[in-house]
């Protein structure tokens, strides 16, 4: 998951920038419900996680308009590496991009990993571009040129221009070539459980993440304090998140397990109660916090636990006008 976790922070500081934005007034059938054959063509076999950002989605929503695509730029420049990544390729996210959609397998030592950035793109000012920059190597593969990135010095990151609307990503060269000769010509093999999470999705998320609970992360989620023996029931964990004149938050963790659903979900209502207590009178956290608390919805069911969170136009306004802004 290296490489995803360079564009996740983006996308986390994108969502907390817009709260202080000012919205503008006026392939085959057997692909999970809501996505389409295009994505699965591009994720790698037995995926243990997907995420995927709609940047076209994103910028076209009335939160995003105006000052929030500066909001967007503002949170690009405070993570290095996913700055390092676009300014060695000369993109702007904002013009260029329209979704940026990872997936990977495996565990750090053999993870399999692709990035599939779709968009505009000028072939020969991208590679013009990424020759010039210090930190990139240039590995010739007959005609095609992959490109080394190191941003923060660790596991380099190869990536080639496929064609005008394709950039690709990848843990290693070899992956790299490869997924330039055939990315995008079959569906990946999912396994049930990724199936199931991404048919959760409608496809017109901004941004949508499924993630298969294997038995690594099973281990960790048993040794949480108090969540351990509920959360380690866990199969499956989706999040999407939805901007249009509002935001929309819904995460999903299937258990199949109607015991560790619900007690899962009375764990997060406590921790709920707990956290409005402990922000109860501290002058320096802002007013709405705890009302945004409420506005949350946690519900264990036969098989899963949801949280829900609906923000709407009024709200952000409020949040808006609290935080000092017009």
């Amino acid at each position: 998951m290296l490489l995803l976790r360079k564009f996740l922070p983006v996308v986390l500081l994108t969502a907390v920038a817009l709260l202080t934005c000012d919205p503008i007034s006026a392939q085959p059938d057997t692909d999970p419900k809501g996505i389409g054959g295009e994505d699965t063509k591009w994720m790698v076999n037995d995926a243990e996680f997907y995420f995927k950002i709609n940047v076209r989605q994103l910028l076209s929503s009335e939160l995003v308009k105006g000052d929030g695509v500066k909001a967007i730029k503002d949170a690009i420049n405070t993570n290095n590496d996913v700055k390092t990544l676009l300014a060695a390729a000369n993109l702007d996210v904002t013009k260029d991009i329209d979704s940026v959609l990872a997936s990977g397998t495996g565990t750090p030592k053999d993870a399999k990993v692709q990035v599939i950035v779709r968009g505009r793109f000028d072939k020969d000012k991208v590679l013009a571009a990424v020759q010039k920059r210090e930190e990139v190597k240039i590995h010739k593969e007959g005609e095609l040129q992959v490109f080394e990135i190191s941003p923060s010095g660790d596991q380099a990151v190869y990536g080639a221009v496929m064609n005008a609307q394709t950039i690709v990503l990848t843990q290693s060269k070899a992956a790299t070539v490869a997924l330039v000769k055939t990315g995008g010509t079959k569906a990946a093999t999912l396994s049930k459980g990724m199936r199931g999470a991404m048919a959760r999705f409608t496809g017109k998320e901004s941004m949508a993440m499924a993630l298969v609970v294997n038995e690594d992360l099973r281990k960790a989620l048993q040794k949480a304090p108090k969540l351990g023996d509920s959360a380690a029931k866990l199969q499956t964990i989706t999040v999407s998140l939805t901007l249009t004149d509002a935001i929309a938050l819904n995460i999903n963790g299937v258990t199949n397990d109607q015991k560790a659903s619900r007690q899962l979900a009375t764990l997060l209502e406590g921790a709920r109660a707990t956290g409005k207590m402990l922000l109860a009178g501290l002058e320096e956290v802002p007013a709405f916090v705890p009302d945004l608390l409420d506005l949350i919805k946690i519900a264990g069911g036969k098989d899963s636990v949801t949280l829900d969170l609906r923000i709407s136009k009024e709200t952000i306004k409020k949040i808006k006008k609290d935080l000092g802004g017009s």
